[in-house]
């Protein structure tokens, strides 16, 4: 034994070793699966573009704008319509000035760390391992300076984790690609499609593009239904109480009264499909290095990437008027929640509209290991027994285990047909209410990373069955966990 390894165990039997000092120094490289290549990086603080207060206080000025305008133009008093714009331009020059001043970001090793607040200071840490999609995003008055908002999808976040706003363009689109390299996803992307012995995609060439006017007709023919529906039960009610107060002796003018709402749902729905149609303007979606890559907007320019490896699920739904004209939606989803959020609306859409061909290849672009077709044809109805509990749905709804998927189908006025890979399966419950005893059924519920309005159920199952698919998911999606290297869900 030499000197030092005796130094360190002198002492009495059973005595404990004294604590080695100083302690071991930290890696040179990061430790994990598919970090190992990538190198400790340090960025110091930096502070957003000197415009952002003035954008960050575009919706203040609007208001103050309108506010002294209704002044002058109720009480006719010009001056103090523009005392009143000149305090709430003072004020919100001076807040926006502040809280500019006190907030940064700065990449230390594999996370980012956002500091924030002028009374109050919050730091928020972003480890990079989470990093599930990065948006870059252009409102219109940002798009005027040529500035931009990085957006960031983690896992389990309710909301955009880390809203960058504003940078220069070229500033968000470099950021974005060192957070990709450090994201520690890069070279398990490049195994997986060296293992699947697939080339690499020509990033000049789109995988899909959707044209303006398939886009107007598929967001038309889309809300169209829901639109009808609205109308339908607004009229059914006004002709309701029409006749009853007819019936009663009175003559309002009920179609008067009622005529808000009905304008209301009006303006709604087109804002809605306007909205839509705005979003997915122009809309192209590329493949490279394993990426995901959506271009689209209008009024608002997007840029969202998602890494391959953080698919968990991918949707092909049909709303019931696309039948006329066989089109697809395709959507993916990830560990993020930030998806429902009204401000990455729509960014978990690959496909806001397409033919079935364009839908496949996209569904097979997002799951490239998996056989569209032959997943697609899993489902398979419920006992007929179930049929009363879904009366309209019951022969759309299915579920059904493939070699490496689970398949479910759902949805009435937008038919969905659901895959997840075992490997994304976290979770797997069967449960079963007191009518669900009676009938001997059960419903079997796969939890994947994310929320639960994302999980795959397969509603009202024969018990034996419900059972044993609950058995065979657990099983094969442990097998699926365990031959994946790393888990990355």
């Amino acid at each position: 034994m030499s000197g030092s390894a005796r130094a360190q165990g002198s002492g009495e039997p059973g005595e404990a070793a004294p604590e080695q000092w100083p302690a071991p120094t930290i890696a040179s490289v990061p430790i994990g699966p598919g970090l190992a290549s990538v190198a400790p990086v340090e960025i110091p603080k930096r502070r957003l573009h000197p415009l952002t207060p003035l954008l960050e206080s575009f919706r203040l000025l609007i208001a103050v704008v309108v506010a002294s305008s209704w002044q002058v133009y109720v009480q006719e008093n010009f001056r103090i319509g523009v005392v009143i714009a000149i305090i709430a331009g003072v004020f919100g020059a001076g807040s926006g000035l502040l809280s500019w001043l006190f907030t940064g970001y700065r990449i230390i090793g594999g996370e980012l760390q956002i500091t924030e607040g002028v009374l109050v200071r919050k730091s928020r840490t972003l480890p990079l391992e989470r990093l599930q999609g990065i948006e870059v995003a252009q409102p219109l008055r940002a798009r005027v300076f040529g500035l931009a908002q990085l957006r960031i999808e983690v896992a389990g976040a309710t909301e955009t984790e880390a809203p960058l706003s504003y940078l220069r363009l070229d500033e968000a689109r470099g950021l974005r690609e060192q957070l990709l390299a450090l994201s520690g996803g890069g070279g398990v992307a490049a195994v997986a499609a060296d293992t699947a012995g697939e080339a690499e995609i020509d990033p000049a060439e789109p995988i899909v593009r959707v044209s303006v006017r398939r886009l107007i007709a598929g967001t038309v023919l889309e809300t169209l239904p829901v639109t009808l529906l609205i109308f339908g039960f607004f009229f059914a009610l006004g002709a309701g109480f029409h006749v009853l107060l007819e019936l009663s002796g009175t003559e309002p003018e009920v179609w008067q009264v009622l005529s808000l709402p009905f304008v209301f749902g009006l303006v709604t729905s087109l804002l809605q499909t306007g909205a839509s149609f705005l979003r997915n303007w122009n809309f192209t979606l590329t493949r490279s290095d394993g990426r995901l890559r959506v271009e689209r907007g209008l009024a608002e320019k997007r840029s969202n990437i998602v890494p391959l490896w953080r698919v968990t699920a991918v949707s092909v739904a049909v709303p019931a008027l696309w039948r006329l004209k066989d089109w697809r939606a395709v959507q993916v989803s990830t560990a993020s929640l930030a998806q429902a959020s009204e401000q990455l609306a729509g960014s978990d859409v690959l496909l806001p509209v397409g033919t079935v061909a364009e839908a496949g290849r996209v569904a097979a672009t997002a799951l490239p290991d998996i056989e569209w077709e032959a997943a697609a044809a899993l489902p398979v109805r419920p006992p007929k027994r179930a049929r009363w509990r879904m009366p309209f749905t019951w022969r759309i709804r299915g579920a059904g285990l493939g070699e490496r998927v689970f398949a479910i189908r759902f949805g009435l006025l937008r038919t969905t047909t659901m895959v997840v890979p075992y490997a994304r399966i976290q979770q797997v419950e069967v449960t079963q209410g007191p009518l669900q005893r009676v009938q001997r059924l059960a419903t079997v519920r796969a939890r994947i990373a994310g929320s639960a309005s994302f999980d795959a159920v397969a509603a009202h199952r024969d018990a034996a069955e419900a059972v044993a698919m609950a058995a065979a998911l657990r099983e094969r999606a442990d097998a699926a966990a365990s031959a994946e290297e790393p888990r990355l869900s």
